[in-house]
């Protein structure tokens, strides 16, 4: 990914975290089968469609698109939903939000991850009468594996360290003085 996308996806995470939705797991199942394929469609994007609904300040471009991980493009739909609940619908998953506030009628908000699945979702400006979802502050213990993933693959982006970097200016260089 590009920086200005990277940003975008971390973002994703820490909304869908904040408010109790698995967004650690999404983003390392995403991630993972992004980065295994090399004929991946980035089209069925959820971070591209996301980054297109809030440049574009409209969700109607994203209804009935099909995608991986249809969590992910949460966060950039509830952005637009000031005056009105916008509905995300998938499959039998249906995530609310009014606001800052989400709502799900799914018993389960850990659904739509099957890695290798394309899901077409559904977007309207309908409420669900549920109770919304905790805000929390940390991730969960049970999400520690899916940051090992995240990390595992943060891992590849890095680029090692040799004595040529050094003396270029890289790091401290031969005079590390702190």
């Amino acid at each position: 990914m590009d920086w200005g996308m990277a940003e975008e996806a971390g973002f994703a995470v820490e909304w869908l975290e904040a408010r109790n939705l698995a967004g650690t797991k999404a983003m390392a199942d995403y991630l993972s089968i992004a980065s295994l394929t090399s004929d991946f469609k980035y089209d069925s994007c959820p971070l591209k469609l996301g980054c297109m609904v809030s440049d574009l300040n409209d969700w109607n471009h994203a209804n009935k698109a099909e995608i991986f991980q249809p969590l992910l493009l949460l966060p950039f739909v509830a952005a637009l939903a000031d005056k009105q609940p916008i509905l995300l619908s998938w499959d039998n998953s249906q995530v609310c939000v009014l606001k800052d506030v989400v709502y799900t009628s799914s018993t389960n908000t850990h659904t739509g991850f099957d890695k290798e699945r394309l899901f077409k979702i559904r977007i309207s400006t309908e409420a669900l009468n549920e109770k919304p979802l905790e805000f929390k502050r940390r991730v969960n213990k049970d999400a520690e594996t899916h940051v090992k993933t995240l990390t595992q693959l943060a891992h590849k982006t890095y680029a090692p360290a040799t004595e040529a970097s050094r003396l270029a200016g890289a790091g401290a260089g031969l005079n590390d003085n702190d």
